[in-house]
């Protein structure tokens, strides 16, 4: 469960709370077949899905939802994703390494540079990793490891745009800003980052922060086989879809989730889980309906 990465990550919750193999999801149903693959291209014309390994699927009905992927710019080095279970295993090592190395470190500097981290983007998901990020000092196993440190653990939160979550209105921003300054994270709006190395982040008015990781919570972007399809699609590659979240004049093609580009009373729908699980129940009725 995607929402719940950050706590993973984090050591609030641990990692069998929040997965179920799909095996054990799927072990009642007789007529559901599993694939590992890669997908390299759908063709809708043949109803074929096509696998980076050549192998050919038939489908008399598509469901698409892959969801968005980040696109980072290519930097020195690249920054920390947040996307699946094995990016929250990993971090989580990361940030358990940080406070044990410390333990050991006598430079002040060394600590400092050690224990600050700097998560990218304004969106929900970066403001809720900087909370819980920000309360894991406090939590008794590494309240006692950072007691015995000569400094804290340092967060920065840099936003490309003028102010946090972008889409909500202004008066939210500015209390989530206000909740998470006297936090002591130091959110920085209005600066890109331009580069990401061993030592730290670059913005682009030439501020350097001293950081031993980058998370990255921006500019995400729909698979690129979705191109494969030769549909319209909106600016993040997501797919236009009408109200029954067909692609145009292909009924048996649904596309739900973070891809699809759903526009309902003049605005476009966010995509949030609420709505995704909306439109998968949604699409099975209608397929289960249509069946023979």
């Amino acid at each position: 469960f995607r929402p719940f990465l950050s706590k993973v990550a984090c050591s609030e919750l641990s990692p069998d709370r929040i997965t179920l193999p799909f095996y054990e999801c799927l072990k009642q149903t007789a007529n559901v077949r599993t694939l590992m693959g890669t997908v390299a291209a759908i063709d809708k014309e043949k109803k074929e899905v096509i696998l980076e390994q050549q192998e050919h699927i038939y489908y008399d009905y598509l469901i698409l939802a892959p969801g968005l992927q980040p696109v980072a710019p290519v930097f020195s080095i690249p920054p920390q994703y947040l996307l699946t279970f094995q990016d929250s295993l990993k971090l989580r090592a990361t940030l358990l390494s940080a406070f044990e190395k410390a333990q050991h470190l006598k430079d002040p500097e060394a600590i400092k540079k050690l224990l600050t981290f700097v998560i990218v983007g304004g969106s929900q998901m970066a403001v809720e990793m900087a909370i819980i990020l920000a309360q894991m000092p406090a939590r008794s196993f590494f309240k006692k490891l950072q007691d015995r440190l000569p400094c804290q653990m340092r967060l920065f939160l840099v936003n490309s745009k003028e102010r946090l979550l972008q889409h909500a209105a202004a008066s939210l921003s500015a209390r989530v800003q206000n909740l998470l300054e006297r936090m002591q994270i130091r959110v920085i709006n209005g600066r890109r980052v331009t580069d990401i190395t061993a030592q730290g982040v670059l913005l682009d008015d030439q501020q350097f922060i001293e950081a031993n990781q980058t998370l990255w919570f921006t500019r995400y972007q729909a698979p690129a086989f979705l191109q494969s399809l030769e549909t319209p699609q909106d600016k993040k590659g997501r797919l236009i879809v009408d109200q029954h979240l067909n692609l145009e004049n292909h009924p048996e093609i649904f596309v739900a989730g973070d891809v699809a580009h759903i526009t309902h009373n003049t605005s476009t729908l966010r995509p949030f889980i609420s709505t995704a699980c909306q439109q998968g129940r949604y699409v099975g009725k209608i397929i289960a309906k249509n069946l023979p």
